[in-house]
Order: structure tokens, then sequence, then C-alpha cells
């Protein structure tokens, strides 16, 4: 009976394929964490899924490239 929010921080997206369709989703985790312009606010990344009291944050494919390009302060912009 307790909301959940699953945030998908694997680049391969396992659980965002099991939850949501491609086509319905728009920002990802990508979308909230990388870069300084036009970063999304986490609330725009949050989607409810077909199981009841269950949202997700999507992840994407660039979430893989992070490790790379990271800054210091990118490091906690999840936390």
């Amino acid at each position: 009976g307790y909301k959940t929010l699953l945030v998908d921080l694997d680049s391969q997206r396992n659980a965002t394929n099991t939850m949501l369709p491609p086509s319905e989703i728009s920002t990802t985790l990508a979308d909230v964490l990388v870069g300084d312009t036009n970063r999304q606010p986490i609330e725009n990344a949050i989607y409810e899924t077909p199981l009841d009291n269950l949202d997700l944050i999507p992840s994407h494919i660039r979430l893989a490239k992070i490790e790379r390009f990271i800054e210091i302060e990118e490091q906690f912009r999840l936390k």
C-alpha cells in the first residue's frame, strides 16, 4: 500500500522498458542529471506505471556516458 518511486539508474533500461512504452517517455533521468543548461526538474521525469502506487523515473542510454564527462557538482544532483 506504500507509494513507491522506482529510479532506473541502469543505462540498459530494463525497468524502464518493462514498465513503460518508449513512446510515452519524453523526459528521462539523463535529462535531469546531465548538463548545466536545459536540465529538467526531476518532477518532469516521474511517470505513473500500470501498477498501483508505483511511479518510475526512466533511464536513458546517455547515462552510460555520464562517468566519462561528469563534473563534480553533477555527482550530487540525484542526492
